[in-house]
């Protein structure tokens, strides 16, 4: 019992410090891992993180631990490395250790002195000498190690499994344990014993799945081949890119197709350019000679390749060609003749309308293509939701879907407000505001200055300005709070299912009830919820700021 603290990482990290003596935080970060620090409380407490790491008045101890992998750790100490192995300094003196050697299957060490590398054992003690410029971490029996300037593969023995002629060799991961090679600027393939398997003649190998890569031989020409050197798509092609289901573009003489991996031609080599599309399922589009186009599955032309744009939806096609727009429909026929200037894009259900212009002014089509109104609109009707709103002569009404009147056109704005009961309509004419409901029957008159966020049909009162001050009506449209106040938040449902708005007056912000009876005196300058269910505020008074309860007391935030 002489410690001041003592940390405990279960089940094998330990370390007890007998005194603090540095006042700076230290950051660490060297290791990669979840870092949890702990809070400076006092003087002389480091930052301690989910590696173990502990100061002492005049050193520094870093451990390095991954539990499940194998038994030791790694530390650094007064700049030097070391192994501690069941609490025992088991090596120590190392310029650097590789922190990931605990995956090596082999459970060899990577450790670097005097600038050369070797290996230990668990128990610290020398496997291989250090003798190597560079080394990696050994993946069953060998290893790629660098000696001057070349690479080559060795065994647990030191025996060299390889010559050292490789200017690189990476581990592929694929099949076996193979390395891939590179040796004057051309690639090749070795097995788990360092045999040649692909030989070292491609320009460039690009891994597909477990079995297959994709390769560029010597004359620049890219091919499909097997890890045991077999040839799947012949080395005749400029470009070949993975696309999906097992097909891949391929581009040759600039121009593009798509192939399978037996090399079937799905789409001929014919097009300038292949694309994704939203249309059905592996359709695509097509572009030839820079017009546009959609393919199928099979790669057949489902429409030609002679339109400035094509955009597929859901149930249509929106096509342009020569500046004019129309539409086709699910099995690619003319459906609206391509004479419009712009056509909108369409909604995701077969009730809406379609809107479109012609000569300067906006009309919308039905689904079936018929056309309900005729261009007489100065903007593109909102046709995402029935009713739509729409312009004319400068002024903004409301139709439905076959284009009847439900609000005159003598609106300066209309917008649609959504609540869990429907949706609504706001409108503006004379700077004044009115709630109408989607059939255009009046809620709340135009004879307010200004709505507040509209919560009528939640039970709650609505914030209504009149006379440059706010008050509220209820859902029967009575004023049941006068309109005296600056400014005024929505009424919300704070403890259960008590109702409270907070608002301003005489340029500070307080809390009233719904009988208008003052909860909060009017003294903050700002004043926001934090919590509805537990009744907190978050407020600011002067320079401070605080969190305060219904009464008014500060509290400390849960």
């Amino acid at each position: 019992m002489k410690y001041e603290e003592v940390f405990f990482n279960a089940p094998t990290d330990f370390w007890a410090i007998e005194k603090w003596s540095f006042s700076e935080k230290q950051k660490d970060t060297m290791f990669e891992g979840d870092i949890q620090p702990t809070i400076n409380t006092k003087e002389g407490k480091v930052t301690f993180y989910t590696y173990t790491r502990a100061m002492t008045p005049d050193k520094l101890i870093r451990v390095h631990k991954e539990r499940g992998f194998s038994t030791y750790s790694l530390f650094e100490y007064n700049n030097k490395w070391g192994v501690i192995k069941d609490f025992e300094i088991k090596a120590v003196g190392f310029d650097s250790l590789t922190v990931t050697a605990y995956r090596s299957e082999a459970s060899l060490i990577p450790v670097q002195k005097k600038e050369k590398w070797g290996y230990l054992n668990e128990n610290g003690e020398t496997f291989i000498t250090p003798q190597y410029n560079q080394v990696t971490p050994f993946e069953k029996t060998l290893t790629a190690v660098q000696k001057g300037q070349k690479w080559g593969l060795i065994g647990k023995n030191n025996k060299p499994a390889t010559a050292f002629e490789y200017d690189t060799i990476m581990r592929t991961n694929y099949e076996d344990y193979q390395y891939e090679v590179k040796k004057n600027g051309l690639m090749g393939i070795l097995d788990a014993q360092g045999k040649i398997v692909l030989p070292i003649e491609y320009k460039s190998i690009t891994s597909i799945g477990q079995k297959h890569f994709i390769g560029t031989d010597k004359a620049g020409k890219q091919g499909i081949s097997n890890y045991q050197n077999k040839v799947i798509m012949p080395y005749q092609y400029d470009e070949i890119k993975p696309y999906k289901e097992n097909t891949f573009k391929v581009k040759k003489d600039n121009k593009i197709g798509i192939a399978t991996l037996e090399n079937k031609l799905i789409v001929s080599i014919k097009y300038d350019e292949i694309k994704d599309s939203k249309c059905k399922d592996n359709f695509f589009y097509i572009v030839l000679n820079g017009k546009n186009g959609i393919a199928d599955a099979t790669g057949k032309e489902v429409v030609a390749p002679e339109y400035d744009q094509t955009e597929c939806y859901d149930y249509f096609t929106v096509v342009t060609k020569n500046g004019k727009t129309g539409v086709l429909d699910s099995s690619y026929a003319v459906f609206v003749p391509i004479e419009y200037e712009e056509i909108e894009r369409f909604a995701d259900n077969k009730e809406s309308v379609v809107a479109f212009k012609q000569n300067g002014k906006w009309g919308f089509f039905n689904q079936q293509g018929k056309v309900v109104a005729s261009p007489m609109y100065d903007e593109a009707p909102n046709t995402y939701s029935a009713p739509y709103i729409a312009k004319k002569g400068g002024k903004y009404g409301l139709v439905d879907a076959l284009n009847r009147t439900l609000l005159n056109f003598e609106y300066d704005n209309i917008q649609h407000i959504y609540t869990d009961k429907g949706y609504f309509m706001k409108v503006t004419k004379n700077q004044k505001e009115a709630i109408h409901q989607a059939s255009g029957e009046v809620l709340i008159p135009l004879v307010y200055d200004e709505l507040g966020h509209f919560r009528i049909p939640e039970g709650l009162f609505l914030g209504v300005k009149k006379k440059g001050k706010w008050g509220y009506i209820n859902e029967k449209q009575k004023m049941i709070i006068p309109a005296i106040y600056e400014d005024a938040q929505t009424f919300e449902k704070v403890l259960g299912n008590k109702i409270f708005a907070i608002v301003k007056k005489g340029g500070k912000w307080g809390m009233i009830d719904a009988k208008n009876k003052v909860i909060l005196p009017f003294v903050y300058d700002e004043l926001y919820w934090n919590s509805f269910q537990k009744g907190e505020l978050y407020a600011i008074k002067g320079e401070k700021t605080m969190y305060i309860n219904m009464k008014g007391e500060e509290i400390e935030s849960k």
